[in-house]
Parts: structure tokens; C-alpha cells; sequence
């Protein structure tokens, strides 16, 4: 299950929340890396579709886009985690 924190982390990165967290950049505001990548998957996303004539090539290639945004997904989760879990760590050690 995901945290509160996770989600609002994630859904600032990723610039759906109208009001994002202070201090977490959008990592798909214009000009940036992410949406220049965005912007070229998307681009040939279309070139396929419009290549092809089959509503089962669309849905498939709808059903990858899907799939690789979840994996983002989990793996930014994960990715906080193991940061909120190694900041603990490097707090006990301070402690000692």
C-alpha cells in the first residue's frame, strides 16, 4: 500500500496536482528532459498508429504506454522508500 507522502511526492514529479509539494520540481514542465522524451514517444506513438490500420495494434500500443507508466510508477515508489529508508540510517548513525 502507498503512502499519502508517496503519492503527493509522485504526483508533484510528474505535474498532475494543482497545488504540487514546495521544493518538488515538475519533472515534465516544458523544455524539460522528461517532456522532450515525452514528447518523442508520443510522436512516434502517432507515426504507428497512423501507419498502421488495425484497432488491435492501437490498443496494444495504448496497453505498453499503460503498463510502462505504472512501472514508473512503482519504481518512483520504491525509489522514495529506499531514500526515506537510508536517510533513517544515516540519521541512527549521527545519533551514535
Amino acid at each position: 500500500m502507498n503512502s499519502n507522502v508517496e503519492e503527493r511526492v509522485y504526483d508533484s514529479l510528474i505535474g498532475i496536482l494543482v497545488e504540487p509539494i514546495s521544493g518538488i520540481e515538475d519533472a515534465f514542465r516544458s523544455g524539460s528532459d522528461c517532456d522532450r522524451k515525452y514528447e518523442e514517444i508520443y510522436a512516434l506513438y502517432t507515426r504507428i498508429k497512423q501507419a498502421t490500420n488495425q484497432e488491435i495494434v492501437h490498443l496494444d500500443l495504448d496497453r505498453i504506454i499503460d503498463l510502462m507508466l505504472e512501472i514508473q510508477r512503482i519504481l518512483c515508489y520504491k525509489m522514495f522508500r529506499y531514500g526515506v529508508m537510508y536517510e533513517c540510517l544515516n540519521n541512527n548513525k549521527d545519533d551514535r
